[in-house]
Order: C-alpha cells, then structure tokens, then sequence
C-alpha cells in the first residue's frame, strides 16, 4: 500500500494542480492497486481522480496495453461525437504525464497511470434489483454495437491470446494438478473429475471460435457488475469501465460474464436466479440483437457456462499454485471461489431449458 507523500510524489508527475489532502484504497480489483485521491487547489476547489498502480500480469508491455487503451477511448470519444453515445454520460479519460504520456514508470520500474473520477455514479459487485441488472445487460450489449465497427485487429494485444481461451485455461488448470507444487491436489478430487468430464465441452467451444462460427470481435472480456457504473439519481447505468482486457474474443463471453456476475443469488452466489437471468438477458438483446449473428444467438447461454467454468477453474488454478495471481486473505480463498463457480455452472445445467427459452423468446422479440 502506499504512503500519503508516495503519492504526492508519483502524481506531481500528472498534468494536476493542486495539493493532495486525501488518500484510500478504492474498488475490488484482483490486479492493480487503487487509490482514490483528493486534491485541493490555492482556490480551496476540490477534485478526484483514480490513481492505479499497475501490475502487469498479461506480460504485454505497458507502453502495449496504454496504447490499447487509448484507442479504444478515441473510438468511444468518436462515437459519442456522432451521437450514438449521450453527451452527457461519462467516459474513461486518462490523465497525460507532465511530458504527456499516458503513464508514468518511476526509477523502480513501477507503472503509474490516473483517470478522472466519475462523479455521481456507483458500481455494485452483486445484483441490486431487476432494473440494475437490466440496465447493466444494456450496457454490455451498447458496447458491443459500439465496438462493432473497430476491427479486433486494431488490438495491440491480439498477441497474447485470447483472454477467454478456456481451453488454454484448462490445461493450465491441469498442469498445476500434476506439478502440485503446494501440496494442494489431494484436496481438489472431485473438483479436478468435474473439470475432466466437461473437458470436451470446454474445447469444441473453442473450436467454434476458431472455425468462424462464434467471430471474433474487439471484447471487453471483463464484463462484471463492478465495472458497470451506475448514476445515482436516474439509477441507468451510463459507462462500462477497465479497458485492460480489451482484445480479440467474444461477445458471447463477454454476455456470459456479465450472466455469471449479475443473474445469480445474491447471497450464496452459487445459483443463478431465473428473474434476474431474464432481465440481463433482455436488456443485452435490446441493444445488441442485431448487431449478433445466428451463431452468437445461438451460443450465447453455452459463454455463459464456459465463462463460469473458466471462472472455477482459474481460482482452483491459482489455489493450486499457493495463490499467486489473485489476491487472497485465507489459505482457502481461491478454493472457496473455485467451488462456487462449479456450482454455478452446476445449477445453469439443471436450468439449461429455461435459460435458453428465455434467450430465443427474448432474441425474436428484438427481430
């Protein structure tokens, strides 16, 4: 965590003005470290901004994952210029360095970028009512018609792989099972037979990735309910946030993380309530039905359990690994998750039929 006079020293190199008067950690993300910071300026006015300490645990390179980046919010920019995004609603907008780069790497190789922050607005990390999942689907699908005519080749980072790739993800999870370098595989018996028996599934998904069926797009790939900002007074939600991820993928992945984060209980987490299913995927399909095709229609409950097993099985991955990528609190953390996202895909199999009657009836709704 850093010291207050850390971060007056690391934001002196920011187009800022003003002197910083408070600092906290701020959100819920796995990966970089964040800060809210408050400045006040000789006026006495005060702003905020984000301050993200980055970690770059995809191994593409800053100046790589910035420039994408970058990008994708001149594209955005661009779209709300030609009205398909209303004026008044919220953008990322980055913070240039004084030398007006859009990071800065201190002496220690540490990576520093800000944003402005967002004022009047809210993530949840759970489902707070049918229309705040609704309006959460809608956002998703707006991002994927927004996006729809930015080719995935424009992505600096199409050379990792696909974020998504629940095959890579599976042999992943299977080589910390034989390397079992903690001394963790004993307790994962049952989970690691799951896996296997759903082996199968997991890689003809992906090869309808490959062979065109399920086309490749400029994704999100990070589609949670935290990273949808809702305005507090019209409670419409009005940005989709953290571009980090953004490379080739799927819609359909992108529709099943949102599911998988957004349609469940809100208190066990481990089941997907059927109400709130509907009203995510109605939202999505209001927004984005037409911009899918046949195949993405098609598919799109079968994302939402890949993601959800993808999910499980890199919590279980890391767990097996003695918790390196995610952070923890408890030795049994990642286990704990790892177990829950099984169930979840558990429940969605027990609930195929419905869940995939509500997709047709709802896509010819927007035909």
């Amino acid at each position: 965590m850093l010291e207050i006079e850390e971060i007056k020293g690391i934001l002196q190199q920011f187009e800022l003005r003003g002197e910083v008067i408070k600092s906290e950690l701020y959100g819920e993300g796995h990966i970089n470290e964040t800060y809210l910071v408050v400045l006040q300026d000789d006026q006495g006015r005060i702003e905020k901004y984000i301050l993200q300490k980055m970690n770059d645990v995809m191994s593409v390179g800053t100046k790589d994952l910035m420039r994408n980046m970058e990008r994708v919010i001149a594209h955005l920019e661009q779209k709300r210029s030609e009205g398909y995004i209303e004026s008044g609603r919220p953008l990322l907008k980055l913070i240039r360095t004084v030398h007006g780069d859009p990071f800065y790497c201190s002496k220690e190789q540490e990576s520093y970028r800000v944003f402005e922050y967002m004022i009047g607005v809210k993530a949840y990390t759970t489902a707070q009512s049918k229309q705040h999942v609704y309006e959460c689907g809608k956002q998703v699908g707006q991002f994927i018609k927004l996006m729809s005519d930015y080719s995935f080749e424009q992505c600096y980072l199409d050379r990792v792989g696909f974020f998504h790739d629940t095959r890579k993800r599976y042999d992943d999870f299977i080589d910390a099972v034989t390397r079992d370098s903690v001394k963790r595989a004993h307790l994962l018996q049952e989970e690691i037979l799951f896996a296997k028996e759903r082996r199968e599934e997991l890689f003809a998904f992906m090869q309808k990735v490959e062979k065109g069926v399920l086309p490749l797009r400029a994704t999100h790939n990070d589609t949670k309910l935290s990273n949808i900002m809702i305005e507090a007074n019209t409670k419409k939600a009005v940005a989709l946030i953290d571009y980090d991820t953004i490379m080739p993928g799927s819609s359909v992945m992108d529709f099943g993380d949102l599911v998988r984060s957004a349609a469940v209980d809100p208190i066990e987490r481990n089941k997907v309530d059927l109400s709130l299913f509907y009203w995510v995927t109605k939202g999505f399909l209001e927004e984005a039905a037409h911009y899918l095709t046949e195949g993405e229609v098609s598919n799109l409950l079968m994302g939402a359990k890949m993601v959800t097993m993808e999910c499980g099985i890199r919590y279980f991955t890391d767990f097996l690994k003695g918790d390196i990528y995610f952070k923890t609190r408890k030795w049994d953390d990642n286990y704990k998750k790892g177990q829950r996202y099984f169930s979840l895909v558990m429940d969605m199999e027990k609930k195929w039929e419905q869940m995939n009657q509500m997709i047709c009836s709802l896509d010819k709704e927007n035909l």
